[in-house]
C-alpha cells in the first residue's frame, strides 16, 4: 500500500499472491528481487523455485547475514522489523538455492555479495571504510545479496 501511494503503481499492476505459488507464466518478469522477505517465509525452497520459475534473467535474494560483525561483536542495531526474521550465512543461502533448485545446476551461476560491514552508527561516519571492505568479499556485511543468474 505504501509503495503504491509512493509511486505510479496502478492497483491493476499488483498481483497479491503467495511468493511459493505465483499466478504468472515462466520467465514472466526479467528479475525477481527478495528483500529480506525470504526470512519470514515458512517454504523458503518452493520460493526460490517459483523465483526462478517466473524469472527469464537473474533471482536476487536479500538476506540479514548471521556472520556479520554487527552480529559477532554484539551490536544491538537491527530495527525491530527484523526481530523475526532469520538469518542466514552466505553458505547457508547457497545450500538452500542448491537444494530448491536441485537437477537445474546446469540451468544456473550463482554469487554472493556482502554489504554495510561497520555498525551503522560508525558506518554513517566513515563510508570509505564500509566502501572498502565492501570491495574484499569478505562474508561479514550486515546484509549478503545471493545473485542467481540463469544460463
Amino acid at each position: 500500500k505504501i509503495a503504491r501511494q509512493k509511486s505510479n503503481i496502478r492497483k491493476d499492476q499488483i498481483i497479491m499472491a503467495p511468493y511459493e505459488q505465483l499466478p504468472v507464466g515462466d520467465g514472466s518478469f526479467e528479475n525477481v528481487v527478495f528483500m529480506s522477505t525470504l526470512a519470514f517465509s515458512s517454504a523458503k525452497e518452493k520460493a526460490v523455485k517459483e523465483a526462478f520459475r517466473v524469472a527469464s534473467k537473474k533471482v536476487g535474494i536479500g538476506f540479514l547475514n548471521k556472520n556479520s560483525l554487527t552480529n559477532v561483536l554484539k551490536v544491538k542495531e537491527r530495527r525491530a522489523v527484523y526481530k523475526d526474521a532469520a538469518p542466514f550465512s552466505g553458505r547457508e543461502m547457497v545450500e538452500l538455492v542448491k537444494n530448491a533448485l536441485a537437477g537445474l545446476e546446469n540451468n544456473y551461476e550463482i554469487s554472493v555479495k556482502y554489504t554495510l560491514f561497520l555498525p551503522i552508527k560508525l558506518g554513517h561516519f566513515m563510508p570509505f571504510v564500509d566502501d572498502i571492505l565492501e570491495k574484499t568479499g569478505l562474508p561479514f556485511g550486515d546484509f549478503g545479496v545471493v545473485v542467481i543468474r540463469k544460463v
